[in-house]
């Protein structure tokens, strides 16, 4: 069973709509973006093609 917990990385301000921003927590880079105002955190590297999903494109909230 995995184990959530929350963990600050910046504040709300810091990160304005349509930012990015690459934080590392324990060891695993952690891609956060604010669009249109809602903050979204994935894991930064992509499940099917191994890159870096911070520097991507996004389409609305899709990270194609």
């Amino acid at each position: 069973m995995v184990e959530l917990r929350s963990v600050r990385v910046c504040s709300s301000e810091d990160l304005q709509p349509g930012q990015r921003k690459l934080v590392k927590v324990d060891g695993t880079e952690i891609a956060i973006f604010n669009l249109n105002g809602e903050l979204y955190a994935v894991r930064n590297k992509c499940p099917h093609q191994g890159v870096s999903m911070v520097y991507g494109s996004i389409d609305g909230t899709m990270l194609p």
